[in-house]
């Protein structure tokens, strides 16, 4: 014997089912025979047999959930588009763009994003929080930056987790404007 493929169990198959190759060593000469209804079953449970199409993880779903809004909060996502955006909607009318006098486009301060001063107390307050060993490893150092495009560095999904559960309805305390402080305790309560 030579390979497995000249033993007698796999003459066996081969004579059971001749249909699958002649050759053991031979690729299928139809691959849409087998293939084509695995592909039809797909497309019918992808195109309406199932009712959840993203079986995500809740915890990276928190996660993904906190990382927008702390770019929001931090103005990452706060350019002019976004408010022409807005005023084509017909939301947030107090961060319509408006014209300047030397006809150049401007921005008002957006409920939403923290000033300067709120944003360096609210490094400060989550670098000196205190959690129980390992509650929150990495949250501190991830704020300790004082680059505003950089934050949240080495944080995990956990801490992801904890910060909207826990952190940072304390932390906020005085802290933007008062829905953004309501649309936050909202989400913590909605997520615990």
């Amino acid at each position: 014997m030579r390979s497995i493929a000249d033993s007698p169990a796999m003459r066996h198959v081969e004579n059971a089912y001749h249909e699958m190759a002649d050759n053991p060593r031979a690729k299928p000469s139809n691959f849409d025979v087998y293939m084509g209804p695995v592909v039809d079953e797909l497309k019918l449970l992808w195109n309406g047999s199932l009712l959840i199409q993203n079986l995500g993880d809740p915890m990276h779903e928190k996660g993904n959930i906190t990382k927008n809004l702390l770019r929001h909060m931090f103005g990452h996502v706060d350019e002019l588009h976004h408010r022409r955006a807005c005023e084509e909607f017909n939301v947030h009318q107090e961060t319509w763009p408006y014209r300047r006098s030397d006809g150049t486009e401007g921005k008002r301060q957006a409920p939403w994003v923290f000033s300067k001063q709120e944003r360096d107390l609210f490094r400060q307050r989550i670098s000196e929080i205190r959690t129980p060993t390992g509650y929150s490893l990495y949250i501190g150092g991830g704020f300790q930056h004082v680059d505003d495009k950089i934050w949240g560095k080495g944080m995990k999904t956990h801490d992801y987790h904890k910060l909207i559960h826990d952190i940072l309805p304390l932390v906020i305390h005085e802290l933007g404007s008062e829905e953004l402080r309501e649309a936050i305790y909202a989400l913590s309560r909605l997520f615990r």
